[in-house]
């Protein structure tokens, strides 16, 4: 119920959100040092005569003017003709959107307005190999990716949230991931699903009235990316009584009880950010495909400008590295306190283990609710699975879902990308 324009000014420039798809706050900030602390529209209106910069890495105002016949001395004023007048026209906003459809094969003029600002944000994407100055083949600001929210289920403050996190390429949820949603609703949770894919008009396969939100976003960045685009489009989320992180990475529940088990022990234990497991290999980290932030570090401004600042890397090693294995450092420099409810035998830490796959058995035998796809799906060196189905009875519906997962194209596809890693 605000008025748009006074929440951009008052607190959404400084969540880093867009005022419009041709101005991009994160990298006008980054791209322009001395814009320092100040709202980036603000400066950029108030630039002087003469200076042309851009307020998106796809709008180039000085080609934009010539192209136009504009004798105009500011780039506000030609920035305002694009969006008044170009657009309408169907007029390219600058080479580097020229070069993308070229080479796509696009022809901006049997292109829709939304059509062309999806195709704005795919080419930011692609554009670093042509300027240093962009930013986004590498790394982007996750505002700056097309998204659409295809359900709105209203405020989430005063809930139990989950935010799940899936990549679904070609918009088909499996089966498995169907049936973990529905643990998670049964469990007691609010579900927010957030959906990187190639196909934004809608997904195929999800269960109707299991989530109360649901997210598609272009495929980039993995699941931080998804989860922070999530805090940023849906701010009540900062108000919820806890907020749940997962992904489809993982098989199951085992059982009901199993996962009420799990997140019973995770609201019982007194600490702000929970791990379900933690792993010292590379250095000591929470595992970052099922952790949990409770009420206090959803109101830490530390928190949240960390969630803010979250970028998305075309990068899954820089992903890790930054996010998955940097998380417990920032979580406790902001004074919060952190545990985890399968926490690694002392014995283990010195040794290089994935617990959620060396010790898969000693997990789920100790009431773990979960196997790890890769488990199955990759045939890990030093590492025996062909007993997983006495975890998991045959014939029963998780079974069936495992298998079909299992014998999916999309898994097929990512066993095969293992295998050759391996032989690389």
């Amino acid at each position: 119920g605000l008025n748009p324009l006074g929440h951009f000014l008052s607190s959404g420039w400084t969540e880093n959100r867009n005022p419009s798809a041709f101005f991009s706050v994160n990298w006008y900030k980054a791209t322009y040092d001395e814009v320092g602390d100040r709202n980036p529209v603000a400066h950029y209106a108030e630039l002087p005569k003469g200076d042309m910069r851009a307020p998106h890495p796809l709008f180039d105002p000085k080609p934009y003017a010539a192209v136009a016949g504009l004798d105009l001395s500011r780039s506000e004023d030609v920035y305002r003709h694009f969006l008044e007048k170009g657009i309408a026209t169907k007029r390219s906003p600058g080479d580097l959107f020229n070069r993308f459809v070229e080479t796509n094969g696009f022809d901006t003029m049997e292109l829709d307005f939304p059509d062309l600002v999806k195709l704005s944000f795919e080419a930011a994407v692609e554009s670093v190999g042509t300027s240093q100055t962009i930013r986004s083949l590498t790394r982007t600001a996750v505002a700056d990716q097309h998204f659409e929210i295809l359900k709105a289920g209203g405020s989430l403050a005063k809930t139990r949230v989950c935010l799940f996190a899936s990549y679904l390429p070609d918009g088909v949820v499996p089966a498995s991931t169907a049936y973990y949603l529905k643990a998670l609703k049964a469990a007691g949770l609010t579900l927010v699903f957030v959906a990187a894919t190639e196909r934004s008009t809608g997904l195929i396969g999800l269960p109707d009235d299991v989530c109360h939100t649901v997210l598609v976003k272009d495929n980039h960045g993995y699941d931080f990316a998804s989860w922070a685009l999530a805090l940023n489009a849906l701010p009540s989320l900062w108000a919820a009584d806890s907020l749940l992180f997962t992904n489809d990475s993982v098989l199951g529940p085992v059982s009901a009880e199993s996962l009420s088990n799990a997140c019973k022990a995770m609201q019982r234990i007194n600490a702000d950010y929970v791990g379900l497991t933690d792993s010292f290999q590379v250095r000591h980290h929470v595992q970052s495909y099922f952790f949990m932030l409770k009420a206090k570090a959803l109101a830490s401004p530390d928190v949240r400008k960390y969630w803010n600042g979250v970028l998305s890397y075309s990068d899954k090693d820089k992903v890790i590295g930054e996010y998955e294995l940097g998380g417990l450092g920032a979580y406790e420099a902001a004074g919060l306190k952190t545990d985890v409810v399968f926490p690694t035998d002392e014995a283990l830490r010195e040794a290089d283990v994935n617990p959620t796959l060396h010790l898969w058995r000693d997990l789920l035998e100790a009431g773990y609710p979960f196997i790890k796809m890769q488990l199955l799906r990759d045939d890990i060196e030093g590492i025996e699975t062909e007993d997983w189905e006495q975890y998991v009875p045959k014939g029963s519906e998780l079974h069936q879902v495992i298998n079909a997962r299992l014998g999916s194209k999309n898994e097929i596809q990512r066993k095969m990308k293992f295998v050759k890693s391996r032989e690389i």
